[in-house]
């Protein structure tokens, strides 16, 4: 079991899944494998990884992933901005509902943040990103899997009037819970 040394302890406790695998804090170990995961993987995201691991802390731990066996084998980080996004499973493990626990549970610990520091300061919505105390992430277009997943938990796409685009210019679309 890994531990990140670089974030606090959790507020809200980490689920075990139903087969024996942990939801747990990604950390700085885990950056190059999360970023081979990542279809535009390159030594910029690299470093967008290791620096959202490194803030998740602050963020309550939502760069997430699940360990099966004592290996990482699925992901979702928080961007600095708030959204949610590279949520990837490893193929040889999909279809364990990892992706939707992981979507889930790093959605609790957002809005369990944005509440706190709202009680705080009423501020969360500018400085965390979080739009007017919503979730929200980023599907590329014609991206089947995470759209339905996302829909099937409630999310919303932002503007379903939108037209997608196909091709080279697939654009990113805004979803929210």
């Amino acid at each position: 079991n890994t531990t990140n040394n670089n974030v606090s302890a959790a507020v809200i406790p980490l689920p075990r899944l139903s087969d024996g695998s942990i939801v747990r804090p990604l950390c700085f170990s885990d950056t190059e494998l999360v970023n081979s995961w990542w279809q535009y993987s390159s030594a910029t995201s690299l470093k967008t990884i290791r620096y959202c691991i490194e803030i998740s802390g602050t963020l309550d731990s939502c760069c997430l992933g699940v360990e099966t066996d004592n290996k990482l084998v699925a992901s979702i980080l928080r961007y600095p901005g708030g959204a949610l996004g590279m949520l990837f499973v490893d193929p040889i493990y999909r279809r364990r509902g990892y992706a939707e626990a992981l979507l889930k549970e790093a959605s609790i610990r957002t809005m369990t943040a944005a509440e706190a520091e709202d009680s705080n300061d009423g501020c969360t919505e500018v400085k965390k990103g979080n739009h007017h105390g919503h979730c929200w992430a980023l599907i590329r277009d014609g991206n089947i899997a995470s759209e339905a997943l996302f829909t099937k938990l409630r999310w919303e796409r932002d503007d379903p009037t939108e037209k997608k685009r196909t091709g080279k210019r697939r654009a990113n679309r805004k979803w929210i819970k």
